[in-house]
């Protein structure tokens, strides 16, 4: 399959490695269209784009909660799909922005 591949690139966290990532979560669908890990896959894809700034949440969070939700909707048991669809919920809920001011302020002595 194509996952390890797409795995990989998801993980260099730049433009043309998330597209190349994307690709091969998409090819890895093209052969089996029930491999829920792929789906999984397409979900970080977009997830990264918006904690990038590639994309608005507005575009990323829709496409990334329907990765997510397809790949629990062919295995409702995959750990790796309940962890992408918290990281959606996570990310649509509060966007970039409202992580950032969640952090603590650095304490200066």
């Amino acid at each position: 399959m194509n996952l390890p591949d797409g795995s990989f690139y998801h993980r260099r966290l730049n433009k043309d490695d998330l597209d190349a990532a994307l690709k091969y979560f998409e090819l890895a669908l093209e052969r089996d269209s029930a491999f829920a890990l792929a789906y999984a896959g397409i979900e970080r894809v977009w997830d990264r784009r918006q904690q990038m700034g590639l994309v608005k949440s507005s575009e990323g969070t829709p496409k990334a909660e329907a990765a997510a939700l397809k790949a629990l909707e062919l295995d409702s048991n995959n750990s790796e799909a309940y962890h992408v669809l918290g990281g959606v919920k996570n990310m649509g809920q509060v966007g970039l922005e409202g992580r950032r001011s969640r952090l603590p302020e650095k304490q200066l002595n």
